[in-house]
């Protein structure tokens, strides 16, 4: 086998896809993604000592069960032409594989992958850390897939959904906010020694199971926006990164919900789901997609007279007036749908 351009594996150059084409400005990433530089293009994954990085982006000690899980879907792959990227079927179909290893229509319905700055490195769980050293390394089973939030599952299509940025400020920081370039990015924080662990979201827990429910957005709204909500396509992100964009001060850190705080410790909590259960884009949990209320193609999530979606679901006029969130002690991080905090979402 051999490595694509794209940093995948294939039999051979023809069933490598084609390089995707940027726009003008753009600078084309290792991963194929577009950024505005160099220094932008998302962080490729640093693996600890006596750990190697295998073709799925995940961290392991022997890549075997890897190549052949890869073995067996490339054999199964059919090259199909579209007028902007080679389109493969396998896990996908009949659509491409994003950077991050999600499905999409099109390269523009992909998600974006984190940017870390300068200085640091990207560990296994997609967090930042400034050395391999302080990276945590969690391996799925065989026969699972390694989500982009740290779970793990039977396939991909159970992950939640990754936030994207749109062009206009294109380079996601590890805190999650989208900025024009990646200099713009808040310092890397890192988590306390007795909750090392650092969510998708940079909420700090002692190991990922205490991490909380991302969102996941239905089939007919695949993009989710910096303020997780579910929207059409990424142009409908600009107005939500302009609205919702927060200033903090050198002494403050930028927190998962938008807000700022003097240290991580002080950040809200972000609510759980009960174990097996997803996030909705109304911000309720359900036993599955399909259990969700339905998001009409046209409904607004974000009305004109209240346009900024707070942490808990609810749209206010501005940021300032969004409630004010619990922050849940160490000894019972998990903060439940009904506001109270529990040693685990068992």
């Amino acid at each position: 086998m051999i490595i694509c351009p794209d940093q995948t594996c294939a039999f051979s150059e023809l069933h490598c896809r084609q390089p995707f084409k940027c726009n003008v400005g753009m600078h084309l990433c290792p991963d194929q993604s577009c950024a505005p530089s160099v220094e932008d293009c998302p962080s490729s994954i640093s693996c600890p000592v006596n750990y190697s990085r295998c073709e799925d982006n995940s961290c392991q000690t022997d890549c075997s069960n890897v190549m052949n899980k890869v073995s067996d879907q490339a054999q199964r792959r059919r090259r199909l032409t579209s007028t902007n990227s080679t389109i493969y079927s396998g896990e996908c179909g009949d659509q491409i594989v994003c950077p991050g290893g999600e499905c999409a229509s099109s390269v523009f319905m992909c998600a974006t992958i984190d940017s870390c700055p300068q200085d640091t490195v990207r560990c296994p769980d997609y967090s930042c850390a400034e050395s391999k050293e302080q990276c945590v390394v969690r391996i799925c089973q065989p026969g699972q897939y390694h989500c982009w939030d740290g779970k793990c599952v039977s396939h991909k299509s159970q992950c939640s959904t990754r936030t994207s940025c749109p062009e206009a400020q294109p380079v996601k920081c590890p805190q999650g906010n989208c900025v024009a370039s990646v200099q713009l990015c808040d310092r890397v924080v890192q988590c306390p020694i007795n909750s090392p662990y650092k969510c998708a979201n940079g909420e700090c827990r002692s190991q990922e199971s205490e991490c909380p429910t991302f969102i996941t957005c239905p089939a007919n709204r695949p993009i989710k926006c910096q303020d997780q909500s579910c929207q059409k396509s990424k142009e409908y992100c600009n107005q939500i990164v302009d609205i919702i964009s927060a200033s903090c001060t050198q002494d403050q850190i930028l927190c998962a919900d938008g807000s700022c705080a003097t240290s991580i410790s002080l950040c809200p909590t972000t609510r759980s789901c009960n174990q097996g259960q997803i996030r909705c884009w109304d911000n309720n949990c359900a036993d599955s997609i399909a259990d969700c209320v339905e998001l009409v193609q046209d409904q607004e999530t974000n009305p004109s007279n209240t346009p900024v979606r707070c942490a808990d679901g609810s749209t206010r006029a501005d940021l300032l007036d969004c409630p004010t969130q619990i922050i849940c002690p160490d000894d019972t991080p998990i903060r439940c749908e009904d506001g109270t905090c529990k040693e685990s979402n068992g």
